[in-house]
């Protein structure tokens, strides 16, 4: 009843934003939690999130979790291959670290 309607483009924005969003407020209540706490918490969090609707795989990733995916070789070939599908948010990169200090982090 609450999924998004309308066209693909539409419903491929609104699951987008609902997963920014879902994000966001965790990250938001997780900040308000830990800053309430004494000592105050230096910790982050991770999470990684897979949607896959029809043939559209929607990948969701905060902080260093990682997501995969395998594919198995032909019908006679159990060779798997994997392809990543997040980039690391980890602040031993240097792009994330000016990232994470640009908002204020340490």
């Amino acid at each position: 009843d609450k999924f998004p309607k309308g066209t693909i483009a539409n419903q491929d924005r609104e699951i987008r934003r609902c997963l920014v969003d879902a994000f966001r407020l965790t990250d938001e209540e997780f900040l308000r939690k830990a800053s309430a706490t004494k000592p105050v918490w230096k910790d982050g969090s991770t999470a990684v999130c897979v949607l896959v609707l029809n043939d559209t795989l929607y990948v969701a990733n905060l902080g260093d979790s990682k997501a995969l995916v395998a594919t198995k070789g032909s019908e006679n070939d159990d060779t798997l291959t994997t392809k990543r599908l997040t980039k690391d948010h980890n602040p031993v990169e240097y792009g994330e670290r000016q990232r994470i200090q640009k908002a204020g982090g340490v």
